[in-house]
């Protein structure tokens, strides 16, 4: 954080927090709090994971279509591994890339590009039912002077793990998911 100078702190209270503000406009490399899992495990012996980007070719000229980065099929499935309990059924996961842009803005806080991120999710049991869909999406802002290539990749990450995060990190969605789970497995007949 950079220092304050003692001009700054005797300025009145409302333009230091105008100055505060415009001094850690700058993005840290982690846009988003990595958001921790839950300790409660899915109940699934195993997990795969297919990242399916179907979309058109944008139609507002002053968006920029972004696809997702090489490796996060890859990341992403390592956090659903690390949800698994070990025993019940493999699941089947789709997570569908339904935007992912990067849009010039200007605000209250200048000329700024924004990353956005959509994913739509659909969890089935493998070669079974489909038990769940959801979407999430997360965006992040940042100045348009550091809008490098290099920065917009980092920052289109962090959005789509966050994106990602949003749905799976989430509490209520393991609960809900060992809820079908559980009337799942007690569909299906009892082998002798």
């Amino acid at each position: 954080m950079p220092r304050l100078s003692s001009a700054l702190l005797a300025a009145p209270p409302r333009s230091a927090w105008l100055l505060l503000l415009a001094a850690c406009a700058s993005t840290p490399r982690e846009v988003h709090e990595a958001r921790a899992y839950p300790e409660t495990k899915l109940a699934a012996s195993a997990m795969k994971l297919e990242v399916v980007d179907g979309r058109p070719a944008p139609v507002d000229p002053l968006s920029r279509q972004l696809l997702l980065p090489s490796d996060f099929e890859a990341v992403a499935l390592g956090r659903l591994t690390r949800m698994l309990a070990g025993q019940g059924p493999a699941l089947h996961v789709t997570a569908f890339v339904n935007g992912g842009e990067a849009l010039d803005v200007t605000d209250a806080r200048g000329e700024l590009t924004r990353v956005s991120v959509a994913l739509g999710f659909e969890v089935k049991v493998e070669d079974g039912p489909t038990l769940r869909r959801a979407e999430s999406e997360s965006r992040a802002d940042l100045q348009r002077d550091e809008a490098t290539p290099a920065e917009l990749n980092l920052l289109l990450r962090s959005t789509a793990l966050d994106a990602f995060d949003r749905y799976w990190a989430d509490p209520k969605t393991t609960v809900a998911l060992n809820q079908d789970l559980a009337a799942y497995q007690q569909s299906q007949p009892q082998s002798p």
